[in-house]
């Protein structure tokens, strides 16, 4: 997937063809390209890419690689992507269905992921994560510091032993709202004058299991050493329970997180955002980026008319073709799709501005600023805009939209 002129923003190889891992290369958005000595616009960037999904060992230690993998296309963009990888284990033990949506926005990257998985026979393990961010086989990317923290701020910071081909941390419990991961202070290899590197984050927006047959009302998380070729560094993975060795039919693993792509120094940012180019002198290079997007990028949503289907990202289906909501909060530009329409011509969403409705209007070459998809199951119309939230009211003020449709 591909969000603007920076060559490919993600790539995902789900049936491993590489040899690697099923997330490939992924490079920022809004940086100075790479392997330039004079800053340039609007060219591929850097690479600081590498994870994986379900990352199942045997009690032998043998990697059982997913397989029967089908890929499913449900929305191709511009504004929201939305792609499932699902198949299952060696030996059909696990299920798993992995939807990645990629979001229009104008200040970095930011990757949601629906993770579920599902045990049809009893699965003992010599090592299993349920996400990683830095794959076994594909982690190029090495850097200084990782950090951990939620909602209300940051747990604790560390240097990671590189490298090793093991665990240096596990049992990480991540307590509170919005557990987050940072992994900063990166070490570019691009030896050009202006090519920029990139820094990387996690958060856990949503968590919910059943392991070894008892409910997990926390997820957990473990750091390892990998050696991909020369380069030794360490990733952070979506873990079990300590003490956990086999998981049972009927477990299962439901998680919502959110991958970022964050540019490392303030003279390395070139795009619009106010809001960014605002906090980058401060926050830039350190974990506090990952934290603002943790705390600050969960807009409440309340929704008057129609109903609210998700909060990540924001779904609402609509009475009648119309609706009415509102926001509060949020960073950047967050996708709003309204679903269950009859149709998809005249579509018109609007804000409330000092009690005054107007339409939304970010054309550039006319209506080509809402994305249209036809659901084949209901037979009904979705339309998804970006709405932009740096420019919402602060502090509790009602942020009112309205969607109908033209006669």
């Amino acid at each position: 997937a591909a969000l603007g002129s920076w060559g490919e923003t993600i790539c995902f190889d789900s049936d491993v063809n590489l040899q690697r891992s099923m997330i490939d290369d992924v490079r920022p958005l809004m940086v100075w390209s790479m392997n330039n000595n004079f800053p340039r616009k609007w060219a591929w960037t850097n690479n600081v890419g590498g994870g994986d999904f379900l990352v199942y060992h045997d009690p032998a230690g043998k990697k059982q690689w997913n397989s029967r993998m089908k890929t499913s296309y449900r929305r191709i963009g511009p504004n929201l992507s939305e792609v499932t990888y699902a198949g299952t284990t060696a030996k059909e033990k696990i299920d798993l269905s992995c939807t990645a949506q990629l979001m229009r926005s104008d200040d970095y990257v930011r990757i949601l992921y629906h993770l579920r998985y599902d045990v049809r026979q009893e699965a003992e393990y010599s090592r299993l994560a349920f996400f990683q961010l830095g794959a076994d086989r594909y982690n190029d990317h090495t850097f200084g510091l990782i950090a951990r923290g939620n909602a209300k701020g940051l747990i604790e910071e560390w240097e990671p032993e590189r490298g090793g081909k093991r665990y240096s941390r596990t049992g990480i419990e991540c307590v509170g709202q919005a557990p987050w991961f940072s992994l900063h202070e990166g070490h570019s290899r691009d030896e050009s004058n202006s090519g920029a590197w990139a820094n990387r984050g996690l958060v856990i927006r949503s968590w919910r299991a059943r392991l070894g047959g008892r409910e997990s009302h926390v997820p957990f998380v473990s750091v390892y050493g990998t050696e991909n070729g020369s380069y030794k560094s360490a990733n952070v993975e979506l873990a079990p329970p300590p003490g956990l060795v086999r998981l049972l039919p009927g477990d299962f693993v439901e998680a919502t997180l959110v991958q970022l792509t964050l540019p490392q120094f303030a003279e390395d940012y070139y795009g619009p955002n106010r809001g960014l180019q605002e906090v980058l002198p401060e926050m830039e290079n350190s974990w506090r980026l990952v934290h603002r997007e943790a705390a600050g990028n969960a807009p409440r949503v309340t929704v008057s008319v129609g109903n609210l289907e998700s909060e990540h990202p924001i779904r609402i289906r609509a009475q009648g073709d119309r609706a009415e909501f509102a926001l509060e909060g949020g960073l950047a530009h967050a996708p709003v799709t309204l679903s269950g329409l009859s149709t998809y011509r005249e579509p018109v969403l609007e804000q409330e501005s000092e009690a005054v409705w107007k339409g939304l209007d970010q054309a550039v070459h006319g209506r080509d600023f809402w994305q249209t998809d036809f659901d084949p199951i209901t037979k009904t119309w979705e339309i998804t805009w970006n709405v932009g939230l740096d420019s919402l009211e602060p502090g509790g003020a009602e942020n009112r939209f309205r969607f109908r449709m033209e006669p």
